[in-house]
């Protein structure tokens, strides 16, 4: 007789619990951003959105945060335009 087969618990992690700040959220998006991918910049910024409540968004970033849960590419604008609604700048660095 084979011994049974112990079951494991599966714990499923949300990056989005962890967002609960604003530097939390400038922290995660500036890793992701070190990636240099798009559909992984997508994501995360997909995961911040689920982390923030969009009501308490200014009415006028409605849009551009309702452009990500599209399939529709992120331009500059809208990035900008999210980040300001997140209260983040975009800004470039000497690496």
């Amino acid at each position: 007789m084979t011994p049974a087969k112990k079951k494991t618990a599966r714990l499923e992690f949300e990056m989005a619990n962890y967002l609960d700040s604003p530097q939390a959220v400038a922290d995660y998006l500036n890793i992701v951003m070190e990636e240099n991918d798009s559909e992984a910049f997508a994501e995360a910024m997909r995961t911040v959105l689920r982390a923030v409540e969009l009501g308490k968004l200014k009415t006028e970033h409605r849009q551009s945060l309702e452009t990500l849960q599209t399939s529709k590419p992120l331009n500059f604008w809208d990035i900008s335009k999210i980040f300001r609604a997140l209260g983040l700048r975009v800004m470039a660095q000497v690496g």
